[in-house]
Order: C-alpha cells, then sequence, then structure tokens
C-alpha cells in the first residue's frame, strides 16, 4: 500500500477517536437519571470474552463515523436531542403518524424488559424532538450489521444495546459481533417520579411511578389498588381488560405556566394528570416483596395526552396538567435505597396454557384466530366426523345443510392454548388487528372436508350486525358486499333479516353470506326462519316473539345450534332464559325506523332494569341491545346499563353500518366505541371519595370556594323565564359566569367552554325537551358536568315521562330535588309510605329514605341531592345531611332551582371530586341564607332576597381572604 496513502488513513483515524472521545467525554458529563454511581456495580465478563478481542474492535473501528452535521460543535447539556417528546407536533413531520400504526411497530424490542406481557421498545427517530440521533443514540454502521440500532442512553458509542449475552438468537445469514466486553452498559433506565393516586395527601401514602416512554399503555398493579382501597374503580371493559381512571397527583410539580382558562390567579390546588391504567396481577397470590417495587408505570399514550417531553439531561419532564396548566416535574431517586434490589417492570409472568376438556371463560370483546395449521389428530377426528355427517346425510335432508357449517368466531379447532396465545399477543402488541384476513378454503372444498361447528360459549356479540335490504337503508348497495366491509371493520356477529323477499331468494343469499361470514370466523343468523337456517347450513337463528317458539326452534334446530330471542320486558326475559335461549335481543332501546312492529320504547332504564334481574337470577344468557344505536350513543348506553356487575355482552346495530357511506369505518368506530368508556365516566366520583368523614370535606370547602372564584366557571342555565334573573344574580354573586340559553343548538359551543349545564324542567313542551336533550348530549360528548332538577316529575303523568326521556337521554351527574321529585326517578317507583300531602322530608322516615336514594344513586351512577328542612347528599354510599339553612328559602319562587346554579359552578370549578364540590356549594347557599335572615334590615321574604344575594358575595369573599368563621355553622353529619 502507498505510504502516503496508508498515512492518509491514520490520520483520519486518529481524527475520528479524538472526536469520539471528546463524545464520550460530554456523554459522561451528562448526569444519569439515576445520580451515578449505579445502584449496583458492573459485573465483568468472563476471560474467554476477551478472545478475538482486537479483531472485533478493528472491524468497530473500521466502521465508525461521524455525522457532517454533529461535527462543528457539541450542543449543550440541556440539548433538545437528549429529550423525549410526545405532544403531537412531534408526529407531524413523520409518515408514520397518518397511517395508524403503534408504537409496537417501530425498533426492536428490548429482552428481558417487559411490562407484564407489554414489551418495552426503543424507537430510533420517532419520538425525538428534532428528528435527530443524539449522541447517545449514534448509529453504527458496520459490514456485520444490517439495522440501524435503537436511540438510547446504553451507550455512549451508539453501540446496539438490545444484545444478550452470546450474541443474537436470530436466523440471519448475517452475523452480528458480539460487543466488547468492555462496553458492556445496562442500557436505558427508567424515570421516576413521586406521586399521589388519592386525595390523602399524606407522607405516608406517597407512592414512585415509573415514566415508561417504551410502554405504550400505562400499568398499575392490583396489589396497590387493593392497599389503596380503590378496588371498586376498577371496570372490566368489553374487551376483557380491567382498566381503572385515576388522577396522578404530581407532589414535586411546578407550575411554569397557568392554565389560559384562568381569569384570574388559581387558587392553590395539587396538579394533576388523568391516566387509564390497565389493571395487572388480580390473580397473582399476595407477595410482600411487590410492595417495595414501583407499581406503577406511567406510558407513551397517557405522555402524548398530556404533551410531555422528557428532559433526560435535565433530570426532569414538562407536560400540562389536567387543568391544561404547563408544568415542570422532577425526576427523583427513591429514598429507600432497598428499592433498586428490586428494581423491575412487572411482578406478573403469563400463564402458562393450561389443555383440559373444559371450555376457557367466555370474555367479551376477545378475539377469535384461526389456528395457522391444524394437527394430525384434528385431521383423522375432521375425517371421522365427516364419515358420520356422510352417514347421517342418508337418514335426513336437513342434515344435508347442517353438516355444511363451517367455523366461525371461535371454531372448535382453535384449543383452550391458542385462546391463551392470543390474549398474550394482544397483550404485548396493544392493539386488535382491525381486519381479519379471511382463512377459509373455497365452498366445495368446505363442504367436502366437514368442518366442525363453533363452539356456542365462544360467540363473541360486541358488535352485532343485523342486516337491511330495504332500499330506505341499503340503497343502491350490495348486501354482500356491505356485510364483507363490516367484517373486515370489525363486526363479531352477523344476522340476515329480510322479511319481504320469497324462500328461493332468502336461501341463496343466506349461503352467499354464509361464504363471506366463515371466511371471518364469524356466525351467521337467520331472523325468524329456521327453514332457511337449515337449508344454508349456518350457525342459528334469531326469533321474535310473534315466531316460531323457543322449544320448536331448539328440536328442529339441535343444541349446537345458537337461538337468541327479542326481549323487550322482564316477562319476556324470564321465558326465553328459562327455556334455553343463548342470547336476549334487548329492546327497542331507543326509536328507530327499521322496526315497524316495536311495542315499545324502553330506553336505557329499561334496559338496566332487565339486566338487573337477569343479574339477581343469575341466568346463563347472554345479552345484546337493539334499536336506535349508533356511534353518538353507543359508550353511553353501555355504561349507563351497567349495574351490580352485569352490563352488555353487545350491541346490535343495523342502519348505522348498513346506510353507512362506509361501512368498514362505521364498524371500526363502533367497535372502538364499544370498548371505550364514555367521556363523562373518566370523571365519576369515586369509592374513596365517598367514605370520608365530615371534617375531611369540611377542610376542603374554601378551597373549592376560591377555585370558583377564581376561575370564573359558565353556568349554562336552561330554565323557565321567572327564574333565570335571579339565577344570573345568584351565579354573580358566588363568583359564577352565568349564561340563559333554552335553544339546544347554542349548547354544543358552550360545552367547549368548561362550564356546566344545568337543566331546570320548570316548563315542558316537546320543544323544550328536545332542547334539552340536544344540550345533555352535547355536555356529555365533552365531558363536562350536567345538574338535572326533575320539578314536579310526579306531579303528572307527562312530567313523568320527560323525565324518564331526559335521564335516558344522556347522564346527569347530579340529581336535585325535592323528596316526591326525587322518589319519582326510581325505576319502577318507590315502595316508601308517604305520611302526609305534601313533598317534605319530615313526611318520610329518615333512614327509609337515605337507604333508597343510596339505591338511586348506585343505579344512576349520579350524586343524589335531596332538599328540604335537611338536605340529604350521596353518591351511594355515604349519606350526607346538612341541617343548614332559612324557612324563608322555601317561600321565595325559584330559590330551589338557583341551588342548582350554585352547584353546577362549584361542580365547573372543581370536576375531579364531584361529591366534596356539591356538598361545598349547599354549605356556601345554606350558610349564606341563614346569614341574610339574622340581618337587621330583613323583615321577610321579600327583603331576604337581595340580602341573599349580599351575602352569598360575602360569604364567597371571607373565604377567599382565609377567613372562615362563617364555616363554624356548618352541620353536616353522617346517617347513613
Amino acid at each position: 500500500m502507498d505510504v502516503k496513502q496508508m498515512q492518509l488513513i491514520q490520520n483520519n483515524h486518529a481524527e475520528r477517536l479524538s472526536r469520539l472521545e471528546k463524545r464520550q467525554a460530554d456523554d459522561a458529563a451528562i448526569k444519569s437519571v439515576w445520580n451515578s454511581p449505579f445502584p449496583r456495580p458492573l459485573q465483568m465478563p468472563p476471560s474467554e470474552m476477551f478472545d478475538d478481542f482486537e479483531e472485533q474492535g478493528q472491524n468497530l473501528l473500521g466502521s465508525l463515523h461521524l455525522d457532517a452535521e454533529d461535527e462543528p460543535a457539541r450542543r449543550g447539556a440541556a440539548s433538545r436531542a437528549n429529550s423525549v417528546r410526545f405532544d403531537e407536533s412531534a408526529l407531524q413531520s413523520a409518515s408514520w403518524a397518518q397511517n395508524g400504526r403503534h408504537s409496537g411497530d417501530f425498533g426492536p424490542i428490548r429482552p428481558n424488559s417487559g411490562l407484564g406481557n407489554h414489551n418495552m421498545m426503543e424507537r430510533s427517530l420517532s419520538h425525538k424532538s428534532d428528528g435527530r440521533h443524539s449522541s447517545a443514540g449514534h448509529s453504527v454502521h458496520s459490514i456485520h450489521s444490517h439495522h440501524s440500532v435503537a436511540s438510547g442512553r446504553g451507550s455512549s458509542l451508539g453501540l446496539d444495546t438490545t444484545f444478550t449475552p452470546g450474541g443474537q438468537e436470530d436466523e440471519s445469514p448475517v452475523g452480528i459481533p458480539d460487543p466488547p466486553p468492555s462496553l458492556f452498559w445496562l442500557g436505558s433506565v427508567p424515570s421516576i417520579i413521586r406521586c399521589w393516586l388519592t386525595a390523602n395527601f399524606a407522607h405516608d401514602t406517597l407512592l414512585y411511578a415509573d415514566i415508561c416512554t417504551g410502554s405504550q399503555k400505562s400499568v398499575v398493579e392490583f396489589s396497590l389498588i387493593k392497599e389503596l382501597d380503590l378496588v371498586d374503580d376498577i371496570h372490566r371493559d368489553l374487551d376483557g381488560v380491567h382498566r381503572i381512571r385515576l388522577s396522578v397527583y404530581l407532589t414535586e410539580a411546578t407550575v411554569s405556566h397557568p392554565s389560559s382558562k384562568v381569569m384570574s390567579p388559581p387558587a392553590p390546588q395539587m396538579p394533576s394528570l388523568g391516566c387509564a391504567f390497565e389493571v395487572v396481577g388480580m390473580d397473582q397470590p399476595e407477595n410482600a416483596e411487590a410492595k417495595k417495587t414501583i407499581r406503577i408505570f406511567i406510558g407513551s399514550e397517557a405522555l402524548r395526552e398530556h404533551s410531555a417531553d422528557i428532559m433526560l439531561s435535565q433530570n426532569r419532564m414538562t407536560l400540562y396538567g389536567s387543568e391544561r396548566e404547563k408544568l415542570s416535574v422532577p425526576f427523583v431517586r427513591p429514598e429507600d435505597n432497598a428499592m433498586f434490589k428490586h428494581i423491575r417492570t412487572m411482578a406478573v409472568f403469563p400463564e402458562r396454557p393450561k389443555l383440559n376438556a373444559t371450555a376457557r371463560p367466555f370474555v367479551l370483546g376477545e378475539g377469535k384466530q384461526q389456528a395457522a395449521s391444524a394437527t394430525q389428530s384434528d385431521s383423522v377426528q375432521a375425517k371421522e366426523e365427516g364419515e358420520e355427517d356422510e352417514t347421517r346425510e342418508l337418514a335426513s335432508p336437513a342434515s344435508e345443510q347442517a353438516g355444511q357449517q363451517t367455523p366461525a368466531a371461535g371454531a372448535s379447532n382453535v384449543s383452550e392454548s391458542g385462546g391463551e396465545s392470543e390474549r398474550q399477543y394482544k397483550e404485548v402488541s396493544g392493539s386488535e388487528p382491525t381486519v381479519r384476513e379471511p382463512q377459509g378454503q373455497s365452498s366445495d372444498a368446505s363442504r367436502h372436508t366437514h368442518p366442525r361447528k363453533m363452539p356456542k360459549y365462544e360467540v363473541d356479540y360486541s358488535l352485532y350486525l343485523v342486516t337491511d335490504s330495504t332500499p330506505a337503508i341499503l340503497g343502491d348497495a350490495e348486501i354482500c358486499q356491505v356485510v364483507e366491509a363490516a367484517l373486515k371493520g370489525g363486526v363479531t356477529c352477523v344476522q340476515y333479516r329480510d322479511k319481504t323477499s320469497e324462500t328461493g331468494v332468502l336461501i341463496s343469499t343466506g349461503r352467499k353470506l354464509h361464504e363471506i361470514t366463515r371466511r371471518y370466523n364469524v356466525p351467521l343468523l337467520i331472523n325468524d326462519r329456521v327453514d332457511v337456517a337449515l337449508a344454508v347450513g349456518c350457525e342459528g337463528v334469531h326469533i321474535g316473539q310473534d315466531d316460531l317458539d323457543l322449544s320448536t326452534a331448539r328440536k328442529l334446530l339441535g343444541d349446537d345450534a345458537i337461538i337468541g330471542v327479542t326481549a323487550s320486558n322482564v316477562a319476556e326475559v324470564e321465558v326465553a332464559a328459562k327455556g334455553g335461549a343463548d342470547y336476549l335481543g334487548i329492546g327497542t332501546v331507543f326509536a328507530t325506523l327499521t322496526k315497524e312492529n316495536a311495542k315499545s320504547i324502553i330506553g336505557v332504564g329499561g334496559l338496566q332494569e332487565i339486566l338487573l334481574r337477569i343479574a339477581s337470577e343469575n341466568w346463563p344468557v347472554k345479552t345484546v341491545c337493539i334499536g336506535g344505536i349508533n356511534a353518538s350513543n353507543v359508550s353511553r348506553v353501555i355504561w349507563q346499563s351497567t349495574g351490580k356487575g352485569k352490563s352488555l355482552d353487545g350491541v346490535a346495530v343495523v342502519s348505522a353500518i348498513m346506510a353507512a357511506q362506509d361501512p368498514e369505518a362505521a364498524s371500526r368506530e363502533l367497535l372502538e366505541l364499544v370498548k371505550s368508556p364514555p367521556a363523562f365516566a373518566k370523571a365519576a366520583v369515586i369509592p374513596s371519595q365517598q367514605s370520608r368523614s365530615p371534617e375531611e370535606i369540611l377542610s376542603l370547602v374554601p378551597y373549592i370556594i376560591k377555585a370558583v372564584d377564581s376561575r370564573k366557571p359558565l353556568s349554562h342555565n336552561m330554565t323557565n323565564l321567572v327564574v333565570q334573573n335571579f339565577a344570573a344574580n345568584v351565579a354573580l354573586s358566588i363568583g359564577a359566569s352565568p349564561i340563559m340559553a333554552n335553544y339546544g343548538e347554542e349548547a354544543k359551543d358552550l360545552a367547549r367552554l368548561g362550564g356546566a349545564l344545568v337543566i331546570n324542567m320548570g316548563t315542558v313542551t316537546p320543544e323544550g325537551l328536545t332542547n334539552y336533550l340536544k344540550a345533555l348530549k352535547a355536555y356529555n360528548d365533552v365531558g363536562q358536568p350536567v345538574v338535572y332538577d326533575p320539578v314536579g316529575a310526579g306531579a303528572t303523568a307527562v312530567r313523568r315521562e320527560a323525565t324518564k326521556t331526559i335521564l335516558g337521554g344522556g347522564f346527569v351527574d347530579v340529581l336535585k330535588g325535592n323528596p316526591s321529585e326525587i322518589l319519582s326517578c326510581i325505576p319502577g317507583g318507590s315502595t316508601i309510605q308517604q305520611r302526609g300531602v305534601d313533598g317534605g322530608l319530615g313526611n318520610y322516615n329518615l333512614q327509609e329514605i337515605a337507604s333508597s336514594i343510596k339505591e338511586l344513586a348506585k343505579l344512576r351512577r349520579n350524586i343524589v341531592v335531596m332538599t328540604g328542612k335537611t338536605d340529604l347528599i350521596t353518591a351511594g354510599e355515604t349519606v350526607y345531611a346538612i341541617d343548614n339553612g332559612h324557612e324563608y328559602l322555601g317561600m321565595v319562587t325559584g330559590t330551589g332551582c338557583c341551588l342548582g346554579t350554585t352547584i353546577s359552578a362549584f361542580l365547573a370549578a372543581h370536576p375531579h371530586d364531584k361529591l366534596s364540590a356539591t356538598i361545598s356549594g349547599v354549605l356556601l347557599y345554606n350558610i349564606a341564607a341563614e346569614l341574610a335572615a339574622e340581618r337587621d334590615d330583613v323583615k321577610g321574604p321579600g327583603t331576604f332576597v337581595p340580602a341573599f344575594l349580599d351575602e352569598l358575595y360575602n360569604v364567597r369573599t371571607a373565604a377567599v381572604k382565609a377567613n372562615d368563621d362563617w364555616l363554624k355553622r356548618a352541620k353536616v353529619s353522617v346517617i347513613s
């Protein structure tokens, strides 16, 4: 080799090494979030690892390079290249941000760092704030390497930190050399913060949370939930996953930028972020060691929701809190060094598949998959069954069609272990496939192989499509194309309903549909016509109350067939359940044009009543609801109808899919909504908030009043003209911003302003009822609070029906009224005997009525406020009694309505603890009335009103100035 050329190469190597050494020094200056030294010493590898060290080093050295753009100067320690950003702006320039792919699609999986079964991963570019590698993640290109390493802080030379000792066990023909033993590193480490998960802000309840940038989902361990007494807040979604929505109170957060919604300096409040956690480890035994570990993991979904920016080089993160204020949260080192001996990502290990003869438990929403290839034993069994079917065909023509059935959702060739494997896959990937590719054979091949029928207990009813061939619904579309598009979008069960076509057309169309549905492993049912179902050879039928009776249908179709029955009341449900129906189609829930002979509209209340009866009788029957179900109400219907542990197994949809411009997209959206709680459910009252003593709640009252004063929340009142002026003045006196708007079309814009809605049913008209429902839906859609006052609900049939319509048309956070009004809201009516002619509380047994409103609050998931000489307030557990107030309140028109206005402002200002907000509003209102009545210038109801407005203002300003003398008047007690 030419001497000059060799000198040139040596000079280049020398310069490169100089730059790399400088980079190493810079990286070493950036402190680790663990505050080095590492929690435990690095283990030196065995001496055998030094064999071939020189050869590996030469290969490594020859492949190192620096990007030209990085050469001129290093950025400072606060460089944004050493950060991980989770706001949407970081995704705008990335092509994957628009194609619906999740984070699991990017970068290699880091072994031995799973979050339960959720493997953590490092993304090479997609999470960078500026789209560039940091020095910690500088790529090493080598003739031995066929991929770019993931960025991370594990190796300052950019070596791939995803290795396992001994090399990667992949099947690639290109070998990846083991790294030099002197460069073993711990890899990226989690960032830790201090927090609380409850409002019990005490040192002994302080917790540590792991900010897991490599996990898409947020996870919390069941053992911690149990310790915090939050088990009742856990809900099981339709996909079978247990979840809980909690506020993570950020102990050491500082507010760098206040929320733009605050019109004046905000009152002191613990910064927080709302987070939906998956609950894991529910089936794990008690383990004392688990308490020494970190059990809260905040994933990238929550971080992205709050626009978090992880500043690794500054040991902190910035994000926007629940009140949209910008926060800075420092990373910390746990006080107990023993915790480092138990550092882990989860104490939950996948359960080993169990092979037994019993069926695995049915989990609603659980995906079904067909086995990739049948085992030899399955083939033999299928052959034997085929021979048996051929024998039966000689004896019965009906058997010819029944023998042609194909496996659909959860076919019997999917073993129990296969189902377990899919559950593990879903936990790892964090999502379900939205499109199930056809896996079946051709029609002729299917008939000859005689596939086995699916087990009935494995049918997934989550999204049940009922077809409609009428021009008004289907239009010019072709039914088979619409059904196949819906199956691609996630439909899990199909019913072919056609009331007008001839039998031959029904059979022909049914066979075409069956060929499609079995390719997607989904059952096909025929509406009403058992003969058509036998001819088609599909999985079953659905029969109505006026069709063939259940027992006869069972005799004709056999025990393996799926038979569903329509039911609209408890009596019909009882007959069908005891008669052996596999599922019930309950409805009609809302008015619809697709079913002309609907006997009655049962609403959400009637649906819940049926589900409660099924739960109490323990009938083993599945349930779907039908009638007017669409994207605007499906989440709410499922959430509101759930009671005492019994919820729907799915929803039946007709026009929302059949009449959609894009049936696949419509199905995908509906399935996602079926599995997601509604927006308003995220701020529901939790059990720990319901068990507090009166003293604990009283300590929060001044703080909540300050929050109202500082935020000036909007109070949107839909009330009658007589009360509007008084209600507006009350709102201004307590520090709120009132608006009197009875036109429902305005509500959509007003709901986005962060306030609360008051529906005061003073005057009942069809037009007014329509406006109420529009406004209720608008506030429900954005999760803002609603107060409903069913004025005179028990007085007339019209008002009772209007109350039923409003309560079934949306969710109300607070139900406020006098005893007769509240008791009229109990489904089926109240059994409490009234002692007098008026609706006052004194005419009832206090313990009986307390028990009654507790059940009402549990059933409807509302806060119930029953007004009277003693006001009763409950969210379903503790019943609080407030004995403040004055008789003048009952002598002035509209004082009850204005209490609703006051409560709405307090809910809007303190939405994460609605029970204490409601009690605080009632106390302010009643104590102000007492102070006004005691004034020398008040001679009666006429002079009481202006004095009352004055005292509302005076109490509010006293609370803001930390003068709580007025609060000593509070008379709050617990009666149940």
